[in-house]
């Protein structure tokens, strides 16, 4: 298939929900493509900074792919998600499929002017490669004049069909290039000069828990700004928890905990096998005598108007503070996906 351009028009509605926050880490733009990474069934997600440059971020499974027809019918309907229309609203692997909502694939226009997708099924002869160009998005006055219309152009993308690169197997690949200088500069700032930067000596499961156990007595938000993406990919992502965590005595965390295990899927970043990062209580002594602190299961399943709404879940509490900060409140994960981070006013509910 020869090289050819397609706009990107969207509305302006998308646009704005975009640019009003729902992306405002760069942890919360990449959790939208290990969310597809999840939907696509693949096992692992594989990101890649190019640490400690930070020029190109990769993302790369081995999940169902893409035809070039269904990548291009998702530009086409960007903000109406075929995902939100499929009869049903789980995997071929029995996981509920996250995305929704359709905007997913333009988060990366938070990190980067400039992304390329390359993908392939299993039974394709073929790949296709789409090369994203955003610049028009980041335009910042031609952005504010758009958005008084019905459909904003925001880039365009070239797209091709070449050879595969390895024959038999499905895969998708998001190459993120021409990276926002301001989110470049965040991870590459000096960290606080009174936290000492934290090294990873192997990458398997027990190095992240070493890294939950350094962070115990610090405040994220002073460490250095790369391992504070890793912590928040953790939390967020729909990964395992680990071993020995969150929480002991729990039954309804001991069910969280064995349906993610069931799904089967990982997140490495750099090398680094990701975990989500609670591990309570800290205190070995507490932990061995079982005081100071408890567990609190909830759940519920009713009609609230005219939907069902159905939740589950844990509340934790210890007589000392809980550390690190970052961790007090109440978090809410949508199909095993945390939305933001922890709301420490539990989301505005009384409470001493």
């Amino acid at each position: 298939m020869p090289l050819r351009r397609c706009r990107i028009d969207v509305s302006a509605k998308i646009i704005a929900d975009i640019s009003s926050g729902i992306y405002r880490t760069p942890a919360n733009a990449l959790k939208e493509l290990i969310s597809n990474s999840f939907d696509a069934d693949a096992k692992i997600a594989i990101i890649t900074t190019n640490y400690p440059t930070f020029d190109v971020i990769t993302c790369s499974d081995y999940g169902k792919g893409m035809t070039i027809s269904k990548f291009e019918q998702i530009m086409k309907r960007i903000g109406g998600s075929d995902k939100r229309s499929a009869e049903s609203s789980i995997t071929p692997l029995c996981r509920p499929i996250i995305g929704k909502i359709g905007i997913g694939i333009l988060a990366v226009a938070q990190i980067c002017r400039k992304f390329t997708v390359i993908s392939s099924t299993k039974e394709d002869r073929n790949q296709f490669e789409a090369i994203i160009d955003l610049k028009p998005f980041h335009d910042q006055d031609a952005y504010k004049l758009n958005l008084r219309d019905e459909q904003v152009n925001i880039g365009e993308y070239k797209i091709e069909e070449t050879e595969k690169e390895e024959i038999g197997k499905s895969y998708t690949r998001i190459i993120l290039e021409e990276i926002d200088e301001g989110f470049k500069s965040r991870l590459l700032d000096v960290p606080n000069k009174a936290v000492e930067g934290f090294k990873f000596k192997k990458t398997d499961p027990e190095t992240f828990e070493e890294f939950i156990d350094w962070l115990k007595d610090k405040k994220t938000k002073d460490v250095p700004e790369y391992l504070r993406l890793l912590w928040e990919l953790a939390l967020i992502s729909p990964i395992p928890y680990p071993e020995a965590g969150p929480v002991l005595n729990s039954r309804t965390m001991e069910i969280i905990k064995n349906r993610l295990l069931k799904y089967d899927f990982n997140v490495i970043v750099d090398g680094i096998k990701l975990l989500k990062p609670i591990l309570f209580p800290y205190d070995e002594d507490a932990k061995e005598k079982h005081f100071d602190w408890k567990t609190y299961d909830i759940s519920y399943d009713n009609v609230v108007g005219n939907s069902s709404l159905k939740f589950s879940g844990y509340i934790y509490h210890q007589n000392k503070a809980i550390v690190p900060p970052e961790l007090r409140g109440l978090i809410i994960r949508i199909r095993n996906v945390g939305i933001g981070g922890y709301d420490k006013s539990f989301l505005d509910f009384p409470q001493s």
